[in-house]
């Protein structure tokens, strides 16, 4: 059919119209037919093959199949067609059986990631990842959605497509052999709606489950690496720190847990027979200190106060006790204090409810007669968006202070001021139940990148019994045997 030339127009010139209900125009800038529906100006545009007229795509996804699939060049590569086959979802030798009644699938099915597709009938297309080959009839896929078993399925095997976005939440990328999958910032990324640039969320429903895998097989090559994280750190400023990987364990809510439960923040295993040395962890040269552990005891703070529209407000208690919780940092310029008779460097935070945002939060450390000053610190927190810690150095000039910057008097103790930066309204302010405090970062074990070994430093009263250390108490080096007693080495 021809559409006459006095329904092909310019784009600005249907704009300007209103098409009668199933009336069809053409609009020559954009190369597309325009259908009409009686009430949209300017018609409904259909989409060209390649979507550059779209501003955005809607995809609802098919029963048992994709809302989304796209191919590398010259689309979908199609192995073995005209095929019948049933899938058991449960009731089968395996879970998520599909069974040819031919005998079509070969391991590279499996190894290659190619898909099943039903191409008629009450299932069609509805697609499947081949995820293990079994046999030449039999293989176990990762369907979208698939949950019931189905019969007499008219199928073909394709090629593994670029990505596949589907029914039950399944998405499936392919990089192939030479592809590439990326995610960057080409700008300075400043996290100022959302903190991480890419992040991964999962709430386990059940024992086993894992959040992220790694799986690669090298194949025999050397120098194959599963995970590099790099850093190019810039000009950070003194008393800072920063991290190329960081684990947070939070154990609050693990209130059965006994003294023979274990959370373990990172675990290395290995398998198999073979004259290769293994090696859990290797530090290269260059490092000042290879291992390190904090070995501070921690302590409640001495004092605790929360300072807001202009009140300051005695938390002591309510911060050293978990379950008497405050609402925290309800507005912006909002702060709380955080004392002790004698300085410390780790401030570890523990909240019955996080913060839907990051509270930005600037700290400073106390001086006499009122004054404040701006302190470096590490915040696993993000700003109070979950339980973590602070970690600074304390400060040489660091002093008692007595006086809040609100009216109010406070107790005369060292200070760490967090004040909230975060201006717009927070969904959900933060609830703090309670803090911690340890004294220094550097009283505990250290390997140092020249292989030599400085022991713990602790007072005789705080440690345990069957340990070596260095006692503060007697200045040596010593054992502390089951009894309890302390035993002069050196």
């Amino acid at each position: 059919m021809k559409i006459p030339s006095r329904d092909i127009h310019k784009t600005s010139a249907l704009s300007t119209v209103t098409p009668e209900d199933g009336e069809l125009l053409i609009d020559k800038e954009k190369g597309v037919v325009v259908i009409g529906d009686g009430v949209t100006k300017g018609g409904v545009p259909s989409a060209r093959q390649d979507l550059s007229n779209m501003s955005g795509i809607n995809s609802e996804a098919a029963t048992d199949g994709p809302s989304i699939v796209l191919f590398d060049e010259g689309g979908a590569v199609v192995e073995h067609t005209g095929l019948t086959g049933s899938y058991d979802h449960t009731g089968g030798d395996y879970e998520k059986q599909f069974t040819s009644t031919t005998s079509v699938f070969t391991q590279d099915d499996a190894d290659s990631k190619n898909w099943v597709r039903v191409t008629s009938g009450t299932y069609k297309g509805a697609m499947a990842k081949i995820s293990e080959y079994v046999s030449g009839t039999v293989v176990l896929v990762h369907p979208l959605g698939w949950s019931a078993d189905m019969s007499d399925m008219a199928f073909e095997i394709i090629q593994h497509p670029v990505m596949v976005v589907g029914a039950g939440f399944h998405s499936c990328i392919q990089a192939n052999n030479s592809g590439h999958f990326c995610v960057e910032s080409s700008d300075t990324f400043t996290g100022d709606s959302e903190p991480n640039m890419t992040a991964f969320r999962m709430t386990a429903g059940d024992h086993g489950t894992t959040a992220i895998r790694c799986v690669v097989k090298s194949m025999g090559y050397y120098s194959v690496t599963a995970q590099v994280l790099t850093m190019d750190t810039g000009d950070i400023p003194a008393g800072a720190s920063t991290a190329v990987s960081y684990s947070h364990a939070d154990v609050e809510a693990a209130v059965n847990a006994t003294s023979d439960t274990q959370v373990i923040s990172y675990v290395a295993d290995t398998s198999g027979d073979s004259d290769a040395t293994t090696i859990g962890f290797l530090a290269l040269e260059g490092f000042d200190t290879a291992f390190k552990v904090f070995g501070s005891p921690a302590v409640d703070p001495g004092y605790g106060y929360k300072v807001a529209s202009g009140s300051v407000t005695d938390q002591t208690t309510e911060f050293t006790t978990a379950g008497t919780d405050v609402d925290v940092f309800e507005a912006d310029d909002d702060y709380i204090l955080i004392g002790s008779d004698n300085t410390f460097e780790v401030i570890q935070l523990n909240l019955a409810t996080e913060s839907s945002k990051n509270c930005q939060l600037e700290l400073y450390y106390s001086k006499a007669g009122g004054n404040w000053t701006a302190l470096t610190a590490a915040d696993t927190s993000e700003g109070f968006s979950s339980n973590g810690s602070f970690y600074f150095v304390a400060p040489g000039d660091w002093t008692k202070d007595d006086e809040a910057e609100a009216n109010g008097d406070i107790t005369n103790a060292y200070y760490i001021k967090l004040v909230r930066t975060y201006s717009p309204a927070l969904a959900v302010t933060p609830t703090e139940s309670y803090f911690k405090i340890y004294a220094s970062q550097s009283a505990g074990m250290q390997i140092r990148g020249d292989g030599t070994l400085a022991p713990a430093s602790l007072a005789d009263s705080n440690a345990v019994n069957n340990s070596l250390y260095y006692s503060e108490t007697q200045s040596k080096l010593v054992y502390k045997d089951g009894a309890g007693a302390v035993n002069v080495l050196y």
